[in-house]
């Protein structure tokens, strides 16, 4: 509510994209690992922690945490990951750091 009058003239169609610009731009995120919504923040999170230089960019970490099973629960605090060949996940789970590595020239 206490921002109603920045948006006024924003389409409500917006609203979710305008709050993954926000939760990628904090010093943190937490989200579900079965979240389309989250791999997105995840993208712009990892995008702007090379543009910025954030700690951990050169290994592909993130200050990102997954609400999720525990074998999930940490995997962007251990830097860059493989992609599994056969399982559910690489269609899903598309939040990898190639997504976001050397994306500038």
């Amino acid at each position: 509510d206490f921002i109603q009058t920045e948006l006024q003239d924003i389409s409500p169609n917006y609203y979710g994209f305008i709050d993954q610009l926000v939760a990628a731009r904090g010093e943190a995120f937490l989200g579900p690992y079965y979240s389309t919504f989250t791999a997105h923040i995840l993208h712009f999170l990892g995008y702007h922690s090379q543009v910025e230089q954030r700690p951990g960019f050169q290994e592909g970490k993130l200050n990102a945490y997954y609400y999720a099973p525990e074998e999930f629960k940490y995997v962007f605090r251990k830097g860059y990951r493989t992609i599994p060949s056969n399982e559910l996940f690489e269609v899903i789970d598309t939040a990898y750091p190639m997504a976001w590595r050397d994306i500038d020239p």
